[in-house]
């Protein structure tokens, strides 16, 4: 009804289809979560982030360039909405023939209670994650300027970085955590965690370094005004060294029943970084917002390895083998 009154027949088309396009991706991601959870990790990924993204791509390229269709927000849309229907039908024909007999058959025990409680943890923690992960970049567009807020948000993406691999072991380590949990086999659990926390901390360590010696180069690749963000950074890579360095801290509390603890983690880290970039944003700018940053992922990542420790007395931060030992 809203839209209507705009009087622009573009605009709701495009909300039209991305209204369709909801259901489409609920479905992709809800199968490609199913394949990663029986361990079938490459499958899971490649409708969502590699078929997707071709899809479009080539659709692009032959309806823009090829036949001359005009660059408009509803063909992408539109080509978005028959790309996700297509990755859905692909991940359908391998979760078919992807899932064993014995897990077909199974009849699991329904237990809405249960479910229910762990479905708001899980959706207080994706809230929390996007409050944490997009809350600096608004306050600054709202505070500072757009401006500078697109600024920060190149400079953080940057950053981030040296987040990937560290993903990339959560994608596989999330089943095989849940599954070696459950079995009770936590010294496997535990050999498993340290190689993956050993893995991150070392492309993460070697990342940072690359990232703050060729620091204005690698910023100066998105224009001369971007070398202004080195000292933000500076900042953010610190928080996302603290980020890479502390393991799979969060993930493993989700993986084990705990992920109460984890809403609760990341819910007192949102506040935290609100109060945070609330007042040093004011006063140090750009500054003051990777310092907010930075501090927030301290807490979250002590907090969680602290978690970890005392609720599975696991170890989820890469030590020196010797440290490892003592404990």
């Amino acid at each position: 009804m809203v839209l209507g009154r705009t009087g622009d027949e573009g605009l709701l088309r495009v909300f039209g289809l991305a209204a369709l396009a909801l259901p489409l991706l609920t479905w992709v991601q809800w199968q490609s979560a199913i394949l990663r959870g029986l361990k079938q990790i490459v499958k899971g990924l490649v409708p969502l982030e590699v078929l997707r993204a071709g899809l479009l791509l080539v659709g692009l390229l032959a309806g823009v360039l090829w036949m001359g269709a005009p660059a408009r927000a509803t063909t992408a849309m539109g080509l978005q909405v028959g790309g996700l229907a297509l990755c859905g039908l692909v991940a359908y024909g391998w979760l078919r023939r992807g899932v064993p007999p014995p897990v077909r058959q199974a009849r699991p025990e329904i237990q809405p209670r249960v479910w229910l409680q762990t479905a708001r943890a899980m959706l207080l923690i994706d809230g929390f994650n996007v409050l944490l992960f997009q809350v600096d970049t608004l306050m600054v567009g709202t505070l500072v300027s757009t401006t500078e807020a697109g600024l920060y948000a190149v400079v953080g993406k940057v950053a981030s970085l040296l987040a990937f691999l560290l993903v990339a072991v959560n994608t596989v380590l999330a089943p095989l955590a849940s599954e070696l949990y459950s079995r009770g086999e936590r010294d496997e659990l535990q050999r498993v965690v340290r190689l993956g926390a050993s893995m991150v901390a070392l492309a993460a360590s070697i990342g940072a370094v690359g990232l703050l010696v060729w620091d204005r180069e690698i910023l100066g690749l998105f224009g001369e005004a971007f070398t202004e963000g080195t000292p933000v950074l500076w900042i953010l890579v610190g928080g996302q060294l603290v980020n890479a360095l502390a393991g799979p801290a969060i993930l493993l509390l989700n993986m084990t029943n705990n992920q109460n603890v984890s809403a609760r983690i990341l819910g007192l880290s949102g506040v935290l970084n609100l109060v945070l970039n609330s007042i040093l944003i004011p006063w140090w700018g750009l500054t003051g917002a990777a310092t907010a940053t930075a501090i927030t992922m301290f807490f979250w990542n002590v907090s969680g390895a602290v978690m970890v420790w005392r609720r599975l007395n696991l170890v989820s931060v890469a030590l020196p083998p010797r440290f490892w030992k003592s404990l």
